[in-house]
């Protein structure tokens, strides 16, 4: 996965944890919703994993410029 831009190999590194973080919480809490409670969550999955990464907002914390080091 990449996502070309203004981001250093490491910026890329950490986005990939959180998204696959992100996944492994989704894939448990769907497990364990049912109904419209389930579907929700798949639709809102579904919805941030289809927008275009160029227009993704990221909030960088200060500190993890230490992580690139």
């Amino acid at each position: 996965m990449s996502f070309e831009g203004s981001t250093t190999w490491a910026d890329d590194r950490r986005l990939e944890l959180v998204l696959h973080k992100a996944l492994a919480d989704v894939s448990i809490q769907s497990k364990k919703l049912t109904g419209k409670n389930k579907q929700s969550l798949q639709m809102e999955w579904l919805e941030f994993t289809s927008q275009d990464w160029d227009e993704m907002e990221v909030a960088w914390l200060e500190y993890f410029s230490e992580w690139g080091k």
